[in-house]
């Protein structure tokens, strides 16, 4: 998993992305350390994005002022960008008045066909997962053993382009994913 390298920045982020962010009542910024932030205002919980020596991204998080708990880590910008954008999406659904919350599978079987899994470290409850899209390796995210895989979620969100993603949002049935 690396030694931390702080090289990414906010230049590295498309417009329509931190545009994104906003509408959902997040801001993206520099922290003090150099590393990038996404906050709610009030920050009452923070995400911070460190590069790693090996060309990846970590992502870890702080509720309330704690030290930061790791998250998630992924193979580029893009994969952070649809990880936030998915994330953040439910906000903004909710900032323009749609009702629900959309959809998105979390077991096993629901994996995207193009998608694999391989274990990396399992627990008793759970443990960790690598994602990839064909051959191509995309983050490495956390399982519970109550079969709820934030890569399979990944493997969906990630398997569409942005424009695509955001329109699920913004559509009022959520299609085509729909709603919880």
């Amino acid at each position: 998993m690396g030694v931390l390298e702080m090289t990414i920045n906010l230049n590295n982020f498309h417009s329509d992305f931190v545009e994104w962010v906003g509408r959902s009542g997040y801001e993206i910024g520099v922290g003090t350390s150099g590393e990038i932030e996404i906050e709610p205002p009030g920050g009452e919980y923070v995400w911070f994005l460190n590069s790693m020596d090996n060309g990846w991204i970590r992502v870890t998080r702080s509720d309330r002022g704690k030290d930061p708990q790791w998250e998630f880590e992924a193979a580029s910008i893009d994969v952070i960008e649809h990880y936030f954008t998915a994330g953040f999406g439910d906000s903004v659904r909710s900032e323009e008045g749609l009702p629900g919350i959309v959809r998105f599978p979390i077991r096993v079987e629901e994996l995207e066909p193009r998608a694999s899994l391989r274990v990396i470290s399992q627990g008793q409850y759970g443990g960790l997962e690598e994602l990839s899209i064909g051959l191509q390796a995309v983050g490495i995210f956390p399982f519970r053993a109550s079969n709820y895989h934030d890569a399979v979620s990944a493997s969906h969100y990630c398997s569409m382009s942005l424009v695509d993603l955001r329109a699920i949002f913004l559509d009022p049935d959520a299609r085509p994913l729909g709603l919880l």
